[in-house]
């Protein structure tokens, strides 16, 4: 199974990446593609568009003793690995993304690269400064 890593430092302390990074209703906030969420008792399901074909229900699992958040697509059988470490500047949000079909990798790449960006403005725009 393929699979990457990638990061971004936010300039707020880990609880409040925390905040954003773990909410279902969020993600569409930041992550790239994502129009709008639905929670669900063990997740969300996520809209790409308008229609019943742009859902993907996704299973997260908060895991907040260690910092992490796993996130499966459960049509894809993709897993996201989100951890927070504390940084000098704030905290590092790193990914690892392990994509069950090789076919699809570039694609799980680029939104991921799209999304780090808006995860640390999301997380930012939310917090209080730690510098």
């Amino acid at each position: 199974m393929p699979s990457f890593e990638e990061s971004v430092i936010c300039r707020v302390p880990p609880l409040e990446a925390w905040k954003v990074l773990h909410d279902p209703v969020r993600v569409p906030e930041w992550y790239f593609g994502v129009e709008h969420a639905t929670a669900t008792p063990d997740g969300a399901i996520l809209y790409l568009g308008d229609r019943e074909e742009d859902a993907y229900p996704v299973r997260i699992a908060p895991e907040r003793e260690s910092s992490r958040v796993l996130v499966r697509c459960l049509i894809t059988d993709d897993l996201y690995t989100w951890s927070l470490e504390p940084h000098p500047d704030g905290c590092l949000v790193r990914v690892r993304v392990d994509v069950a079909a090789a076919e699809h990798f570039d694609e799980c790449r680029d939104g991921v690269l799209a999304s780090l960006p808006k995860l640390a403005a999301a997380a930012e725009g939310s917090g209080v400064s730690s510098g």
